[in-house]
């Protein structure tokens, strides 16, 4: 949101010295309102491209780090997330590497460390279903390994809403799946302390993973 809001400030500077400049060179109206379309229409593409393209370049680097996790190597996959978490911008983007991060920890089972990561996200900081589901798969996961369990079932029953559509979209894949499709996304059932908890988002598919404009 504040970025959003940095950009249209930015877009009222620019158009207001715009408007002062063709005064003052007596610029033609017509002229000078098709070559200002044309060069904003250029500026919000470059800015989309150049966002886009950041966060490809952080995807990629994510995905690099999972088989650390797969192989069983917890502490080497926390540091590299720790070292992203170093330079990257946008809060989208800080915060699915902070989830990525707590399964590391549930890896350890440190799940105290986890908790805190993950009880620190907001749903409206965190883009798409997919990840909103592994976010809160692996803090039921670590409610109930805590001895949490109401507290695991009472956050299961209320993601209910969050919960069906991946679990609709799963099930479809499986279908595809049996008559040769080869989907994204985990297989698993969508449960409390199930299998597809613990997991990175990079590892639920790319839509899970942020580039910039990436939906449910």
């Amino acid at each position: 949101m504040k970025r959003l809001w940095k950009i249209i400030a930015i877009g009222v500077c620019i158009g207001l010295v715009s408007v002062v400049l063709q005064k003052a060179l007596h610029i033609d109206r017509d002229v000078f309102l098709r070559w200002y379309w044309v060069t904003a229409a250029a500026v919000v593409l470059g800015a989309v491209l150049v966002n886009v393209v950041y966060n490809v370049f952080y995807q990629k680097k994510m995905q690099r780090l999972v088989p650390l996790l797969e192989a069983q190597k917890p502490r080497e996959y926390i540091a590299g997330v720790e070292q992203l978490l170093k330079t990257a911008k946008g809060q989208n983007l800080r915060n699915i590497l902070m989830m990525n991060l707590s399964a590391g920890y549930i890896d350890l089972k440190e799940f105290d460390k986890a908790i805190e990561l993950l009880e620190g996200l907001s749903d409206r900081g965190l883009v798409g279903t997919a990840v909103k589901t592994v976010c809160r798969l692996n803090l039921c996961t670590c409610y109930f390994q805590t001895g949490q369990g109401e507290k695991a079932l009472m956050l299961y029953r209320d993601s209910q809403s969050i919960f069906e559509p991946q679990r609709i979209g799963w099930a479809v894949q499986r279908q595809h799946r049996n008559s040769g499709y080869t989907g994204g996304h985990p297989e698993q059932g969508v449960q409390p302390g199930g299998a597809a908890a613990g997991r990175s988002a990079a590892e639920v598919g790319s839509s899970a993973v942020p580039g910039g404009i990436s939906g449910d």
